[in-house]
């Protein structure tokens, strides 16, 4: 991908669509199709099947070059690292990333997009959350979360473990791990 291609050029949506993309493949490697979609649908018709994205926008002053319907989308640092690693994982099913299905810009798309946010993530099939590629900090974290969720789920006396939980620090999180950037599907 080179800086020549073309700027990705965005259809405007019809109210209660949303914009999905869809993982695919090319001889020239992975690319990716933006879509339309019908977010709101009748009793009649299928549910609209997609898996969304909770992440970290992290640093906006790197940007790297993405192919997107044969054009280029300019994305951030921890997009452009999750995306390789994300894409076998989907199995061709659409994933909804509000840095890419948003038009960043323009005001009117991220307004209508913005109020319909709460129904793209509670109709994914799957939220997909990337902290980052993986470190000791991360291990950290995701070990205590999910201390934290075994507290909370017993109910603990009302919770009386919970800040002491939060409080420890350094303990081993060997049981977990986190997909390394270069972990093969």
């Amino acid at each position: 991908m080179t800086s020549d291609m073309r700027p990705l050029e965005y259809t405007p949506l019809v109210k209660g669509d949303i914009r999905l993309l869809y993982p695919a493949t090319s001889d020239s490697g992975p690319e990716w199709a933006l879509k339309s979609a019908k977010l709101m649908r009748g009793q009649d018709e299928p549910p609209l099947e997609f898996d969304a994205l909770s992440y970290p926008w992290g640093d906006l002053d790197q940007t790297f070059p993405l192919m997107i319907n044969g054009q280029r989308l300019e994305v951030h640092h921890n997009l452009n690292q999750l995306l390789p690693y994300i894409m076998p994982r989907l199995e061709g099913r659409p994933i909804w990333i509000d840095a890419i299905c948003i038009n960043q810009l323009d005001d009117n798309d991220k307004a209508q997009q913005l109020a319909v946010m709460a129904h793209i993530y509670r109709r994914a099939q799957t939220v997909w959350a990337w902290l980052g590629v993986h470190d000791d900090a991360a291990h950290r974290l995701l070990h205590k979360i999910t201390e934290v969720a075994k507290v909370v789920r017993g109910h603990d006396d009302k919770f009386r473990g919970l800040l002491d939980l939060l409080r420890r620090e350094g303990e081993p999180a060997s049981q977990f791990s986190l997909p390394s950037i270069s972990d093969p599907a």
